[in-house]
């Protein structure tokens, strides 16, 4: 199965979600409480907003994903700004000038 998602880019480069499947196998739930309350990731993953989640509910995201089992792709490498990524991909607009 190929990986499937577009990337978002930007003006911090291009990034792509993360497989959580395959993320959450490798993670025990003390190890992804501790990551999450942590968390900080590029655009658009709104890292603050998981920051802010409670542990009961971290901890039923974490037992969801590892009931799924492993599955999929890994997501592509990150792409820095001065790099075109191949298409298809969402644009978000760059800073004012």
């Amino acid at each position: 199965m190929a990986y499937w998602r577009p990337p978002w880019r930007g003006p911090w480069g291009t990034t792509y979600a993360t497989n959580l499947r395959m993320y959450m196998q490798s993670l025990s739930e003390e190890q992804w409480l501790k990551k999450a309350k942590s968390l900080k990731t590029r655009p658009p993953m709104p890292w603050f907003t998981v920051q802010q989640m409670n542990s009961a509910d971290l901890r039923a995201i974490h037992a969801y994903i590892r009931h799924l089992g492993p599955g999929g792709e890994p997501a592509p490498a990150y792409v820095p700004p001065d790099k075109e990524p191949p298409p298809p991909f969402v644009q978000f607009p760059g800073p004012p000038k």
